[in-house]
């Protein structure tokens, strides 16, 4: 390869690679970052995919934890006939950046003469990295 042809595949790269952090960088703003997370973390619960919902769990998390620590915790959510992230309320500052996030699961308890009961969940969501995580106590 010549010196012309190596150093405009060298530029191309980097523009490539320059744009393509571009696109991961998510500028919305936190709450809706954090309503589509956990919109997929309890869609995945739902779906009985533990595995894919453990990974909205903080790393420090995942790493002292298995997923069956999270089936314990929502072994009832495959049970659920629904769910709606109806509000979340963010605190940022410079020390900390965290997310109250409130869901409303209807519940199907098959024995039940009321077949959909609507239950209200909060769950905290915290920042790591520039990443939205679902906080769970270790």
């Amino acid at each position: 390869m010549t010196a012309p042809a190596s150093r405009t595949l060298s530029i191309l790269s980097l523009v490539v690679g320059l744009l393509g952090g571009c696109a991961a960088l998510d500028v919305r703003p936190p709450e809706e970052q954090v309503k589509g997370r956990a919109t997929e973390f309890y869609g995945a619960l739902i779906s009985r995919n533990f595995e894919k919902a453990m990974t909205y769990t903080t790393p420090s998390f995942q790493a002292g934890n298995t997923v069956y620590k999270l089936k314990a915790e929502y072994g009832g959510a495959p049970m659920w006939k629904g769910f709606e992230v109806n509000e979340v309320a963010c605190e940022i500052s410079e020390v900390r950046s965290l997310c109250e996030v409130f869901v409303v699961v209807r519940i199907a308890f098959p024995e039940f003469p009321v077949k959909d009961v609507p239950t209200r969940i909060q769950s905290t969501w915290i920042d790591v990295g520039g990443n939205w995580y679902l906080y769970q106590k270790l």
